[in-house]
C-alpha cells in the first residue's frame, strides 16, 4: 500500500500544522486564554505581544476586526489573540475589504497559513510581557523529584529529566567558562527574593562549588540582603560581620566613626526580631566598650509595604551621616577600608594594635598593652604619619 504525505496549501504538511497550531494553543493557554485553529490565523503582527488586563470585559471585549462579528463562536478567541498582539490582521480598503466606522482590520478567517506567518505567531504566543496579574508562563511539577522549569543554556549537558533534585527552577551552565544557568537582573528592585517556609529547609542552598552574586553598579546597597539567619560552615573571603544598631548618643556619625556602647534603645527595639544596641561616638581612652565601626546608613524595613521589595525588608542607602534616633550598621569583624584614626605625633603603622581614644569617634595605637585588654578595637592594615585620617584596619575585637 503506497503512503502518502499530504501537505496544506500553504506548503506544510498537514501533521506539522496540528503540531504548531497544537503549541499556538498551549501558549495561549499558559497567557490564561485560547487560540482559533493554526487554519482561521491571519497575519501575524510584529514586536512583542503585551498581556492585558481583560477583567470586566464581557465576551471577549469589543470587536477588533470586521470581517468577526459578535455572533461568531470565535468571536471571543480571535478577539484575545489581537489584544495579546499576537495576530494584527489585514488593514482595510482592499479589493472587497471596505473600511467600516473605525477603519477596523480584516482577520479573513478563510485564508491560509503561510510558514513565515505561522512562525511569527508561535514567537508571538511565547514572547509575553505582562504587566498584571496574569501568568504568561505556569509550570508545575508534581513527581516526587521533579523540575517546574527545566533551563540549559548550551553545550552537551545532562539529560533534562534530573531525578535527583526537586526543583521549581532548575537552571544548569553546561556551556563555556562564562556560561550562567540562572540570572535575575532588576532595574529599581530586587533581582530575586528568595524565601522557606519550612525550618528544615534552606531559602538558599550553596554547594561546595560555589556561586558568584554581584550588585554591580555603585552605592553602598548589598548585592545580598539576607533577613534572617546565616550559618556559614567554610570559609569567607573578603567578609566582614556587622550588626544593625542604633544612635543613642548627641551627635551625629558617619562612616569610618569609632563607637562604643551607649544608651539603651528603647524597650522592645528590634530589626527583623533581634535586639538593637544604641551606641554613640567612642571619645574615652582604652574604652571596653567599644563595639566596632560605623559602615552604613540603614533604614528599617515597613512590613506594610508591598512584599519582596526593598521597603519591606528594609535595607542600607546612599545617606552618610547617621543622626540621632536614626540606624546603621556596625562592622564588629573583618577588614573594613575606612576607619577614622588620630595618628597623635608618633604616628600608626601597619600591624600596629588600636583602640579607642579621646579624638571622638576615632582610634588611636595602643601603648598600655594592660589598659587595651578588653578595650583592643584591631590591627591597622594601612599608615598614617601624624593628625586625624582614615586607614583600613582589621576588627578584631578583644
Amino acid at each position: 500500500m503506497k503512503s502518502e504525505n499530504k501537505s496544506s496549501k500553504s506548503g506544510l504538511p498537514v501533521w506539522s500544522i496540528v503540531a504548531l497550531s497544537t503549541l499556538l494553543v498551549a501558549s495561549l493557554v499558559g497567557s490564561g486564554t485560547w487560540g482559533a485553529s493554526a487554519s482561521t490565523l491571519a497575519q501575524a503582527n510584529g514586536g512583542r505581544a503585551t498581556v492585558q488586563d481583560r477583567s470586566g470585559q464581557p465576551d471577549g471585549g469589543t470587536q477588533v476586526f470586521q470581517d468577526v462579528l459578535p455572533g461568531n463562536p470565535f468571536f471571543a478567541f480571535v478577539d484575545t489573540i489581537f489584544k495579546d498582539g499576537i495576530v494584527g490582521g489585514y488593514p482595510c480598503g482592499g479589493p472587497g475589504e471596505p473600511c467600516g466606522p473605525g477603519s477596523l482590520p480584516y482577520y479573513r478567517p478563510g485564508a491560509t497559513v503561510t510558514r513565515g506567518q505561522m512562525a511569527k505567531i508561535i514567537g508571538g504566543a511565547l514572547d509575553i510581557t505582562t504587566n498584571t496579574n496574569v501568568r504568561p508562563l505556569r509550570s508545575i511539577s508534581n513527581a516526587p523529584s521533579g523540575l517546574g522549569v527545566w533551563g540549559g543554556n548550551g553545550g552537551v549537558g545532562p539529560a533534562r529529566n534530573v531525578t535527583s533534585i526537586n526543583a521549581g527552577v532548575y537552571g544548569n551552565a553546561f556551556g563555556s567558562s562564562n556560561s550562567i544557568g540562572v540570572l535575575a537582573v532588576a532595574q529599581n528592585d530586587n533581582a530575586a527574593w528568595f524565601s522557606s517556609n519550612n525550618a528544615a529547609s534552606y531559602s538558599i542552598y550553596v554547594p561546595n562549588n560555589g556561586a558568584y552574586i554581584d550588585r554591580g553598579g555603585s552605592g553602598p546597597a548589598d548585592a545580598l540582603m539576607v533577613a534572617g539567619h546565616v550559618t556559614i560552615t567554610g570559609g569567607c573571603t573578603g567578609c566582614t560581620v556587622d550588626q544593625i544598631m542604633l544612635n543613642t548618643g548627641a551627635t551625629d556619625l558617619r562612616p569610618g566613626d569609632v563607637v562604643s556602647l551607649g544608651a539603651m534603645a528603647p524597650d522592645g527595639t528590634t530589626v527583623h526580631d533581634n535586639p538593637v544596641a544604641g551606641v554613640t561616638s567612642a571619645s574615652e581612652a582604652y574604652s571596653t566598650s567599644v563595639v566596632g565601626v560605623v559602615g552604613t546608613h540603614y533604614v528599617p524595613g515597613d512590613p506594610s509595604a508591598p512584599a519582596g521589595t526593598s521597603k519591606q525588608s528594609g535595607g542600607s542607602d546612599s545617606a552618610t551621616v547617621i543622626k540621632p534616633g536614626e540606624y546603621m550598621t556596625v562592622i564588629t569583624s573583618g577588614t573594613y577600608k575606612m576607619v577614622k584614626v588620630d595618628a597623635g605625633k608618633t604616628g600608626i603603622h601597619v600591624g600596629d594594635l588600636l583602640t579607642t581614644s579621646t579624638t571622638s569617634g576615632a582610634a588611636m595605637k595602643v601603648t598600655d598593652k594592660v589598659a587595651s585588654i578588653g578595650a583592643l578595637l584591631g590591627k591597622a592594615t594601612g599608615n598614617l604619619e601624624s593628625g586625624i585620617g582614615y586607614i583600613p584596619v582589621l576588627i578584631t575585637l578583644k
